[in-house]
């Protein structure tokens, strides 16, 4: 009760209208009006809340933490995090672990969040403090970051949590699926899209004609191509009602549409994996393990690390607001390509190439990585080399006679 009244105290102080505790009163969370929170699980070492806000698209399961250094109690506290993972919602969990991952997160860790304030060798630091969610929070498309506060009142650093909803920048940018090299008319649409007629310098030509292609690899992919994960789903189906017909009434030819049918499914498998191989850009594992919630989950991971939260000025400043951002990293690059290079640099890469050497450069290219903002990977100049070879010959010795890039 003594709790309780001390958290009506400082709720009404900082100005919330709802505040909750879990036992002991060892954790509190305050919210405004316009969040729905209620109690799905709690303890003397979490407090788990389903909150309901109206931007988010679905509700959601925030977690606070302040766990036990007893390892009896520490076994039960990841057995009950464990049930509230399992109850299939998009969850985060926030606070104080009291554990640390491995022995670099003690003691001279970078972003470390925990000091005990002592002097000389009883000084210890350690990162316990830590924010996790599951694969279901990143797909609620809800850019999540994360700041670590200064240290003021506690031997703990805050944990500074924004969450807003991802907001795209404008139209998708294109980008070449390798699993299309894998289809029989591929090689076809290009060759025709190639052969537009452009005018101008090389370089010019040959961005035109990637952007023919780059047209008609859409078109194509949206009418004849196909979107893989509705190709899987269809071929399961066609397969589970083939099997039932069989079953109903068995016949050779039915026999024969059956394993025609599982054939199409394991093809659609495999593009599905493929496809999902390259969104997470893992080269490390091999081509045959066909894992796609794995690769989804690491594209969705990926994807949510790269977004750049917020950068800091040439006067140290932190700026988060996106046009601001934007306008630092043209700046810093502007600085960085405007540096010149030494006489006997600049002389060797004035030398104009040889098409032996552009196609060994082409070839030693990372295959899923893009050369360039267009989109286009390795992989398809190495599979179209034979119809890209001559414009990109003629546009890189284009480039090293004094041609500027459109």
């Amino acid at each position: 009760m003594v709790g309780c009244e001390h958290l009506d105290i400082v709720r009404r102080k900082l100005g919330f209208p709802f505040g909750v505790s879990n036992d002991e009163s060892r954790i509190w969370v305050f919210y405004d009006a316009e969040y729905k929170c209620d109690i799905v699980a709690v303890s003397h070492q979490f407090l788990a809340l389903q909150i309901a806000y109206t931007y988010f698209r679905r509700s959601f399961i925030a977690t606070f933490i302040h766990a036990s250094c007893d390892l009896d109690e520490c076994e039960l506290f990841w057995l009950q995090l464990s049930k509230v993972h399992s109850l299939g919602e998009p969850t985060i969990f926030i606070g104080d672990f009291n554990v640390v991952v491995g022995s670099e997160e003690k003691k001279g860790v970078h972003m470390v969040q925990m000091c005990n304030n002592r002097l000389g060798r009883a000084r210890i630091w350690k990162r316990l403090d830590r924010v996790l969610v599951n694969q279901l929070w990143l797909d609620l498309g809800v850019n999540t970051a994360v700041a670590h506060l200064n240290r003021v009142a506690s031997d703990h650093s805050p944990l500074l949590v924004t969450c807003f909803l991802a907001v795209g920048g404008g139209p998708r940018s294109f980008r070449f699926l390798d699993v299309w090299r894998s289809h029989g008319d591929f090689l076809k649409v290009v060759r025709q899209a190639w052969e537009v007629e452009c005018e101008g310098r090389p370089v010019r030509v040959l961005l035109l004609k990637l952007k023919a292609v780059k047209h008609a690899l859409r078109v194509w992919n949206k009418d004849s191509f196909g979107n893989v994960t509705d190709q899987v789903r269809e071929g399961k189906e066609q397969v589970q009602l083939l099997e039932c017909s069989l079953e109903a009434n068995p016949t050779e030819e039915g026999h024969h549409r059956l394993l025609k049918a599982q054939c199409d499914f394991k093809a659609a498998l495999l593009k599905e994996a493929r496809y999902w191989h390259q969104k997470a850009c893992i080269r490390w594992l091999k081509e045959d393990d066909a894992n796609t919630r794995f690769f989804h989950g690491q594209f969705k991971q990926r994807w949510a690390y790269c977004y750049i939260h917020r950068m800091k000025d040439k006067n140290g400043v932190w700026v988060d607001e996106l046009s601001k951002i934007e306008d630092m990293a043209v700046e810093y690059f502007a600085e960085v390509l405007a540096q010149s290079d030494q006489v006997q640099e600049n002389e060797a890469l004035q030398q104009v190439s040889t098409e032996e050497e552009v196609k060994k450069v082409v070839f030693h290219m990372n295959g899923e990585s893009c050369s360039g903002p267009e989109g286009f990977t390795g992989f398809f100049f190495t599979s179209c080399w034979e119809i890209v070879k001559g414009d990109v010959c003629r546009a890189v010795c284009d480039f090293f006679t004094g041609a500027e890039l459109p």
